[in-house]
């Protein structure tokens, strides 16, 4: 099965190994995954194993994704936590996975844990954390996980508000997108949407203008 290219093929055998629903069955699938690079494969394993609810497999399994490419171990936190919501040994994982040096695997870990259990106390400070970096790509990231967190996450809010100032215009446009989600004072958003007025970015512009309509400002001037 290692070597096996054909879909159809690997479907067939898999189906077959889940069957077994043993302890020989599942090692075999465990060692099988630690080889492959093909996202649909690993789906297909993650699919099964979750469906046995055999907390061994799935500890075996958390501890093999860690020899995975990047984007693959991302992919399959997040299927996992989407397949076993709640599951102990999978949000142990992603907890751990808060303190990882890598700062995208700490968001799509902040994510899928707020995802499962909606509790945003542990995982709003490591996104604050991140909005520090000079990483471009993960200050946007991180910016936007909190905004998909909303309230919960409103003490960032200043933190967010001061994107205004980043040198990059995507990072800026999250302290306009934060505006309608943090329910942040009218005199408060009027000073940011201001500050972005002349902003030569057409999609900034689309969005300050969206917002500043919404809150009645236009009709203010007339």
């Amino acid at each position: 099965l290692a070597g096996w290219q054909n879909e159809r093929a690997i479907r067939e055998l898999l189906d077959l190994l889940a069957g077994w629903q043993n302890e020989r069955a599942i090692r075999e699938l465990l060692d099988l995954l630690a080889g492959w690079q093909n996202e649909r494969a690993i789906r297909e394993l993650l699919d099964l194993l979750a469906g046995w609810q055999n907390e061994r497999a799935i500890r075996e399994l958390l501890d093999l994704l860690a020899a995975l490419s990047l984007e693959d171990r991302i992919f399959a936190a997040e299927r996992l936590a989407e397949l076993l919501p709640g599951c102990v040994p999978v949000t142990e994982s992603l907890r751990q996975s808060l303190f990882d040096n890598v700062d995208t695997v700490r968001i799509h870990a902040a994510l899928t844990l707020w995802n499962s259990t909606q509790n945003a106390e542990s995982l709003v400070p490591v996104l604050r954390q991140i909005l520090e970096s000079n990483n471009t790509r993960d200050v946007f990231n991180a910016a936007r996980a909190m905004i998909r967190i909303g309230l919960p996450a409103i003490d960032a809010l200043p933190d967010l508000l001061s994107l205004r100032d980043s040198e990059d215009w995507n990072v800026q446009l999250q302290a306009v997108r934060a505006l309608p989600h943090f329910d942040c004072p009218d005199h408060q958003a009027r000073l940011i949407l201001e500050s972005f007025k002349d902003h030569p970015n057409g999609s900034v512009q689309a969005f300050v203008s969206t917002e500043w309509k919404r809150r009645g400002f236009e009709q203010e001037k007339e």
